[in-house]
């Protein structure tokens, strides 16, 4: 009975992790991505690198840094487990995709200029959004998830 009990309670642990590696939740904090999300909706995220997200979808980015803006690929940073800020945004688009054009206007490049390789542009619903327009393009090593659904 003991090992019965044992082996669930093991198995149990292993899928919680499991779950844990593959999927995020989260709460939405501010109204940058206003109206499509308000302040204290959850999320759900499946964990993802970049080259599965897709134009439109809303992703899941580490926050940059407040002085250097994005960090580079070998620059140290926060572990997920010590309070790591992330964003929410939507991905505009991906390395080799044409600017779009309302965007290029907004961040002052010129229209059909490509997105660089191995970076997104991420952009708030709401105008007023921290975003791309101030950071530029997002490395692909900073993102996180791509969001499945929201709960309200």
């Amino acid at each position: 009975m003991f090992l019965a009990i044992f082996g669930f309670l093991s198995a149990l642990a292993l899928g919680g992790f499991f779950l844990r590696s593959q999927y995020l939740v989260i709460s939405v904090e501010g109204m940058s991505m206003a109206p499509s999300l308000k302040d204290g909706d959850r999320l759900l995220a499946r964990r993802c690198r970049a080259h599965s997200v897709r134009a439109g979808e809303i992703v899941i980015v580490v926050r940059p840094d407040p002085v250097s803006g994005w960090k580079a690929p070998g620059a140290a940073s926060q572990s997920e487990g010590t309070g790591v800020a992330w964003y929410v945004k939507r991905a505009i688009a991906v390395g080799g995709q044409p600017v779009p054009a309302e965007f290029a206007a907004q961040a002052r490049v010129d229209p059909g200029e490509r997105v660089p390789a191995g970076t997104l542009l991420i952009l708030g619903d709401n105008p007023r959004s921290d975003d791309s327009k101030q950071w530029g393009p997002c490395p692909d090593h900073l993102v996180r998830g791509r969001v499945l659904r929201r709960f309200r």
